[in-house]
């Protein structure tokens, strides 16, 4: 009996490692829950007046965030090194808010590196600065609708209930839903589109010009 159970087990364990390794679905779930229950994928370093951000926005984030800046509130400015991606867009809004009404500043280095949900974070600060260097990465969002089928926004009507989160929050940040369109058709979602500094400037991602060498 306990002979037969362990080989069902082993079985199981097959069949997991094999759609983990062939199914990118699969893989990209694992991953997701991996970073968000067992490991905190952002790192934080304090260094005066300014908090040092780096890696995956998770949605353990926005907690360490938070103790951390309670902790030392000297912080004024989130200087972002490298981070590429959320692993979990609401918590990342959510915190973004919470940067923006704490009134903190955010901003890149000449070899910082921000895409995707990072570059949502990072129009959180009420001053955004950038070094010329920084590489900021944008692309669409996806998801998966009701009947299994993969929803994309530049097939929603501009005024589908899919859109509100992301316009209200782009609004709120700089002022107008001009960006936010742009983004959904700058790259599909498995992809990246790198802004160029005007591109950078003319959406406003920046409050003042970028700081040439």
């Amino acid at each position: 009996m306990k002979k037969k159970l362990l080989l069902v087990l082993l079985g199981i364990v097959l069949l997991i490692a094999l759609a983990v390794a062939f199914v990118p679905q699969v893989r990209i779930i694992g991953l997701v829950v991996y970073h968000n229950v067992f490991v905190s994928s952002t790192k934080f370093e304090v260094a005066g007046n300014d908090l040092y951000m780096d890696g995956y926005i998770c949605s353990k984030t926005s907690a360490q965030l938070k103790k951390i800046i309670e902790e030392n509130p000297q912080v004024t400015r989130i200087v972002m090194k490298e981070v590429t991606g959320s692993l979990d867009d609401e918590t990342n809004l959510e915190m973004s808010i919470w940067v923006h009404e704490k009134g903190l500043d955010t901003h890149l280095l000449k070899d910082s590196d921000i895409e995707s949900g990072g570059v949502d974070f990072f129009e959180s600060g009420i001053n955004r600065t950038m070094e010329n260097g920084a590489k900021i990465g944008v692309h669409s969002w996806a998801s998966v609708g009701a009947n299994s089928e993969e929803v994309l926004p530049k097939d929603l009507p501009k005024d589908d209930p899919e859109h509100k989160k992301y316009v209200d929050y782009t609004i709120r940040m700089l002022g107008s839903d001009e960006f936010y369109w742009y983004t959904i058709k700058a790259a599909p979602a498995e992809g990246m589109y790198m802004m160029t500094n005007d591109e950078i400037e003319h959406f406003g991602l920046v409050t003042q010009p970028i700081i040439m060498d």
